[in-house]
C-alpha cells in the first residue's frame, strides 16, 4: 500500500496505490490519520490505482467523512476497486456431537469408514455446517458422482454432510473437489475451503496459512491456534439494482418499531 501526498498551500492531493487490505488496517489507519488537515480548504483524493478489501474501503470512507466534517471540500477521483473480502468463519470443531455423527463422543480425525464399497479415512469437521474431508492422491481421478452421495448419505451422518476430496500440494497449497450436501458437485465453497484447511492443520499436513485451489478459483484460509478461521477471497461486481420506494418505506417502518 502506498499513499502519496502533495500539498500546495490550502490544497492537498492524495494518491492511493497498491493493495489496502484488512491485514494492514493499522497501517491504513496510521497513514490516513497522519494526514494534516490544518489550514486545508480542498482535498483531492485519487484511488483508481488502489485495490481495497471492504475493511480498507470503510476506513477510507470514514477518513473522507472526517475531512468533510471539518468543512474541507473533498474531491474524489476514481472509486477504489474492492478486489477481496475477508470474513471470520468461526471456529472449527471435530467433535462428533457437533457434526453431528453417530457413535460415542470423539474427535473424528482419520477415521475409517466404508462407502460405496471402498474403505476411506475421513476427518469430520463442523464450521457451522458439517463437512467430511478425505485426503487422496488425485481429486480429479475420484469418482465424485459415486463417492460424493455415498458419503453425504452415510448412516454415520444423520443430517447428511458436505464432502471434500483433497490433495496436499505443499505446506501452503491444497487442491480440492467438492460434493455439496443437497446440491451435488460444486466448483467453489468458502465453508468447504475453511473445513479443509482446519482438517489439514489438525492432521499436521500443512501450515496454518493455506491457499485452497478448487475448480472455481483460489481462496486463502488462515487457521488460528484455537481453530478460528479467517477466509479471504476475490470479489467483483456482477450487477447493480435499485430498491423500490415501497420496500424502503417498509424497511424504515420495521426499523422504527420497538
Amino acid at each position: 500500500m502506498y499513499l502519496q501526498a502533495q500539498r500546495d498551500h490550502s490544497r492537498l492531493d492524495l494518491r492511493l496505490q497498491g493493495r489496502w487490505r484488512s491485514q494492514e488496517l493499522q497501517q491504513v489507519e496510521a497513514a490516513l490519520g497522519a494526514v494534516d488537515l490544518a489550514g486545508l480548504k480542498t482535498l483531492h483524493c485519487q484511488a483508481d490505482t488502489a485495490e481495497f478489501d471492504l475493511s480498507g474501503a470503510w476506513l477510507l470512507h470514514n477518513f473522507l467523512a472526517r475531512v468533510r466534517g471539518a468543512g474541507i471540500s473533498a474531491e474524489f477521483d476514481g472509486a477504489p476497486a474492492v478486489r477481496s473480502i475477508t470474513a471470520e468463519m468461526g471456529r472449527a470443531t471435530f467433535r462428533s456431537g457437533q457434526i453431528p455423527a453417530t457413535g460415542p463422543d470423539r474427535e473424528i480425525v482419520g477415521e475409517p469408514v466404508e462407502a460405496a464399497g471402498e474403505r476411506l479415512r475421513i476427518t469430520a469437521v463442523s464450521v457451522g455446517n458439517p463437512h467430511c474431508v478425505v485426503f487422496v492422491d488425485d481429486p480429479a481421478a475420484v469418482d465424485l458422482p459415486r463417492l460424493g452421495p455415498a458419503l453425504e448419505h452415510h448412516p454415520m451422518f444423520p443430517n447428511r454432510i458436505n464432502v471434500q476430496f483433497v490433495r496436499v500440494d505443499s505446506p501452503h497449497k491444497v487442491t480440492i473437489r467438492i460434493w455439496e450436501r443437497g446440491a451435488g458437485e460444486t466448483t467453489a465453497s468458502g465453508s468447504s475451503s475453511s473445513a479443509v484447511a482446519a482438517a489439514c492443520v489438525r492432521q499436521g499436513r500443512t501450515g496454518r496459512d493455506l491457499a485452497v485451489h478448487s475448480p472455481g478459483g483460489v481462496l486463502r484460509v488462515e487457521v488460528g491456534p484455537d481453530y478460528a478461521l479467517r477466509l479471504t477471497g476475490p470479489v467483483e461486481e456482477v450487477s447493480r439494482g435499485t430498491l423500490s420506494p415501497d420496500l424502503l418505506s417498509r424497511l424504515r417502518r420495521g426499523r422504527s418499531r420497538p
